[in-house]
């Protein structure tokens, strides 16, 4: 789920505006960052993944209004900017880090254990399940059941067209993007107390991000779903069983599929 928090923005960038956003990593962090200061001034979990996930969105929308419009919508240019982008903010957080892996406390009252059938199941991980679950379900009905995820779908199907109409489609692109970032600083946020944060790691969270992606098809949110299940059993039971070869694995099936079906297994079936 934590991975598909972290895709499902990405998956609605390039499904929706065709924009390679290479640093979507670094708003994950970002997110981290921010709200882990947050909670050193307030002790309240909450209030940092409120400040995290919108001062992610808020430097999203920034970014793309000031920097990724003013570039010909061409994967190039998207890349090297984006790129930039990464190397920009890695300074920077590696002088607040200090280059130490820093973690999140788990909020008061999740931070017990559950038992069921004679296992034992932590509070947060299953919030964190439960969590995702409801990310893809308000934003399935965000993008197929209001005014604004019509007006989206219609950007993105014919912008031309969708401008004839009266949409503002800079300004829906604007918004398009800060909400994908916003969910990957609350995808950050989430993640702060099992996998922390250090500069860097920001290339490890877009490696997973693209392998989904692949696998699922651009622009497919049942498909992001989907396999960000199937990508995190994969890599749990690569670590358990076969540690040196868990990555492999991944790429293998990444290999596979693109030779199989090149649009990804979801491809098509677009949000």
């Amino acid at each position: 789920m934590l991975l598909f928090t972290l895709t499902s923005g990405l998956t609605l960038i390039l499904g929706v505006m065709k924009t390679l956003n290479l640093a979507h990593g670094t708003f994950f962090l970002l997110g981290f960052y921010t709200a882990q200061w947050v909670i050193r001034l307030t002790n309240n979990f909450f209030l940092g993944a409120v400040a995290g996930a919108f001062g992610a969105g808020i430097i999203g929308m920034a970014v793309q209004r000031f920097l990724l419009s003013r570039v010909p919508a061409d994967p190039s240019p998207q890349t090297l900017l984006t790129v930039g982008i990464i190397y920009v903010f890695q300074d920077i957080f590696l002088m607040i880090s200090k280059g130490r892996i820093w973690m999140l406390p788990k909020p008061h009252f999740l931070a017990g254990s559950i038992p069921f059938g004679g296992l034992t199941f932590p509070t947060y991980r299953i919030a964190l399940t439960a969590m995702g679950c409801i990310i893809f379900v308000l934003l399935w009905l965000f993008i197929r059941k209001t005014k604004w995820g019509a007006i989206l779908r219609a950007g993105a199907d014919n912008p031309k067209i969708a401008e004839t109409v009266g949409i503002n489609i800079p300004w829906v692109w604007v918004m398009v993007f800060g909400l994908g970032i916003f969910i990957a600083g609350l995808a950050g946020v989430l993640a702060g107390p099992i996998w922390g944060a250090f500069p860097g790691g920001e290339w490890d969270i877009l490696v997973f991000a693209l392998i989904i992606i692949l696998l699922a098809g651009m622009g497919s949110l049942h498909g992001a779903f989907v396999m960000s299940l199937v990508v995190g059993m994969i890599t749990n039971i690569g670590h358990a069983l076969f540690p040196e070869m868990a990555m492999f694995l991944l790429f293998a099936l990444v290999v596979i599929v693109m030779l199989v079906r090149p649009r990804g297994i979801f491809g098509g079936i677009k949000y």
